[in-house]
């Protein structure tokens, strides 16, 4: 429509790039046009891509006019609001009078400096052989020194006996690696006051032991821990564990996983000894339906499984009271997604039509790459609002405050390798804006922590605009971008390494022409 008697068209054109999914923008203003500083009145934003949002409304020409925008949910609330009026003067001599601005956030725009280290790589004087989580306090404590604000770590999830962070065979349960076996004499010293004195002489000498070697022995490591846990277990006694308020309260809490990943752990050690396939959960003998029989009182696994849950409950209470000593000082942990899960996994197990079993997810190349676990089933993970997606990452919220999703381009495409035998392809073919729309969408509204994407390699051209518009941040490595970090987005993460590269002594020792 056009402008006339008096009046104009005022176009406002909003840039702003941290809009979650299901919200939208709105304008609000003293004009009638725009409400009348009513809400329920305001005008719409209509989203153009990029985080552009373009409104049009008549208003009298000639005069000053006031407004500020807003962000409301799929309800209708407002989530977020400019706290100055803006205030724009139209000429009466022309038709349109455009604004061309972006939204005035209340917070301060965020940047941080930080560090990113693999909590196996944090070992002190007090890890079992390897870094621990509590070793994640003294980091804390050096970077308030320091100056830094943010832990970046690697995932760490049970991977069973591969030492690969990358190889989860839960994308819920912790690694025991992590635990420190005495602190878990403590908290029984002092919670019920049982004499630990042998099993913390044990942990002690472990120290010494295991600690002499510079290097990491993970399969020593593992087993040491899981003998002296056993032994923990056994002095405190099986009913006394279970008995534990906080640990029951831990087991309901998390009900949705830990059951299952019991069950899975009990099965695995059965299936080992009687499969010659065991390393695939799908030729199992028993399915994840009877995880409730198989770890109930009474049942023959009980024993096992309570053993499960008493090393996971440790897990969780020192990783828990690492991640409370960073928010008490300031400093933000990012945890770490890998995009698969392993073949032999608790989450296999338990949803298998989540997955597509038929093929391995890998890269194209000469030779081509075949990473061995199963690409995810995004239809059938849609069909349930991506339940699976949404408990993983609500149950990583307890811990971190951001986290790394590994290969985000996996969410937008794939390469596809028949199970057996080679010769790939990408799926989907076409539509990978709407596909990484779709995916990441999904995963976005699970949780308040911030989203980081790893997007190195092949980038398609579909996949920085659309983090652009969801305010996913990029990763962006020094040394693979000609040194121009001037030329970096806002919403990167700027690093000198990653896990794929040199870390940056290495770098600037052995590759100081490029350093």
């Amino acid at each position: 429509a056009g402008a006339g008697g008096g009046e104009q068209l005022l176009r406002l054109v909003l840039y702003a790039p941290r809009i979650e999914a299901g919200h939208s923008v709105w304008a609000c203003g003293k004009a009638e046009g725009l409400g009348a500083w009513s809400v329920s009145n305001a005008l719409p934003m209509l989203s153009v891509g990029s985080g552009l949002y373009v409104g049009q409304v008549a208003v009298k020409a000639g005069e000053e006019h006031e407004y500020k925008y807003f962000i409301a949910d799929a309800q209708g609330n407002v989530v977020c609001k400019e706290k100055d009026v803006r205030k724009a003067v139209t000429d009466s001599g022309v038709k349109f009078a455009v604004r061309d601005e972006a939204f005035n956030y209340p917070t301060k725009v965020y940047k941080a400096a930080g560090v990113a280290i693999p909590v196996s790589g944090i070992k002190t004087r007090d890890s079992t052989g390897i870094g621990e989580f509590l070793d994640l306090k003294m980091v804390v404590d050096w970077c308030t020194k320091t100056g830094l604000q943010l832990i970046q770590i690697l995932p760490i999830n049970d991977s069973g006996e591969d030492p690969s962070p990358y190889s989860a065979s839960s994308s819920f349960a912790l690694h025991p690696s992590y635990v420190r076996p005495s602190a878990v004499c403590d908290y029984y010293a002092k919670t019920m006051g049982i004499d630990m004195s042998g099993c913390t002489g044990w942990a002690t000498s472990l120290i010494e032991k295991l600690n002499k070697n510079w290097k990491i022995d993970h399969p020593k490591v593992l087993d040491e821990k899981r003998r002296i846990m056993d032994a923990i277990f056994d002095k405190v006694g099986q009913a006394k564990v279970m008995a534990d308020e906080g640990l029951q309260k831990w087991l309901k809490d998390s009900a949705s996983w830990v059951k299952v990943y019991a069950a899975f752990k009990v099965q695995l050690s059965k299936e080992k000894t009687c499969n010659n396939k065991w390393w695939d959960c799908t030729t199992w003998s028993r399915r994840a339906e009877d995880a409730e029989a198989m770890t109930a009182a009474g049942s023959e696994g009980y024993g096992e499984a309570c053993r499960v849950f008493f090393v996971q409950y440790h897990l969780h209470l020192q990783l828990q009271e690492a991640a409370r000593h960073a928010e008490m000082n300031g400093i933000a942990i990012k945890g770490d997604i890998p995009i698969g899960v392993t073949r032999c996994s608790s989450d296999v197990w338990a949803e298998p039509h989540l997955f597509k079993l038929d093929r391995n997810c890998g890269a194209p190349g000469d030779p081509e790459q075949n990473w061995g676990f199963p690409p995810y089933n995004w239809d059938a993970m849609h069909r349930d609002g991506c339940s699976w997606w949404r408990r993983r990452l609500q149950h990583m919220e307890q811990y971190f405050h951001a986290y790394r999703i590994d290969h985000v381009l996996g969410f937008f495409r794939m390469w596809e390798i028949p199970k057996h035998g080679g010769g790939g392809q990408y799926v989907p073919q076409g539509g990978l804006r709407e596909a990484g729309l779709k995916n990441l969408r999904a995963i976005q509204t699970a949780s308040n922590m911030m989203i980081c994407g790893e997007d190195l390699g092949n980038v398609p051209p579909e996949v920085p605009p659309v983090l652009l518009e969801l305010g996913i941040l990029g990763l962006r490595v020094q040394r693979w971008c000609e040194g121009h970090t001037w030329k970096y987005d806002y919403l990167a993460v700027a690093a000198a390494s990653c896990h794929d590269c040199s870390p940056c002594r290495l770098w600037w020792n052995e590759e100081w022409g490029s350093a």
